[in-house]
């Protein structure tokens, strides 16, 4: 984690997925309830992996979790850089839900000082444009909000798209 002004920001990417799945087997992240088992880094394609399956009873989701560490004018965005491999994910997602499969995208905000999420067209128009198509295709959008300091981070609160 860094301090930028007075707002502690969550940029390590490799902790991301486990303090989500974290998250989820404590309850903290509501559409997850009655969880059996979170699978981690699951082959879902010949080229594809992704960052979590979730089952729940006979319910599978296939969730692929992002990093937002950037905002401006308290709005998180992502992403903070162009990302076709993150592009590709929604493509995935999209098809598995295509397949009968559920799936969303989640994006964990780590940082207390946005007050919505959007995406970031401005920088990668490309994943703007795949998590429009994905969203219209049946794939969940998460945002949820990590509270990062000293002391360490925590998932506290959904955060709501911008309009």
């Amino acid at each position: 984690m860094v301090k930028i002004g007075e707002t502690w920001v969550g940029v390590n990417t490799g902790r991301t997925n486990k303090l989500v799945a974290e998250a989820i087997t404590d309850g903290k992240i509501t559409e997850f309830k009655n969880v059996d088992k979170i699978i981690t880094e699951i082959q879902t394609s010949r080229h594809t992996r992704l960052d979590l399956m979730i089952v729940q009873g006979d319910c599978t989701t296939y969730l692929e979790v992002k990093n937002c560490s950037l905002a401006i004018n308290g709005r998180a965005m992502f992403p903070d850089a162009v990302t076709v491999r993150g592009t590709k994910h929604l493509h995935e997602l999209a098809r598995l839900v295509a397949e009968g499969s559920k799936a969303a995208i989640f994006f964990l905000v780590q940082r207390m000082d946005a007050e919505c999420f959007t995406p970031a067209l401005h920088i990668d128009p490309t994943y703007c444009k795949a998590l429009e198509q994905a969203s219209a295709a049946g794939v969940g959008i998460l945002v949820y909000q990590a509270e990062v300091g000293p002391k360490g981070i925590k998932v506290v609160r959904p955060l709501p798209l911008c309009v």
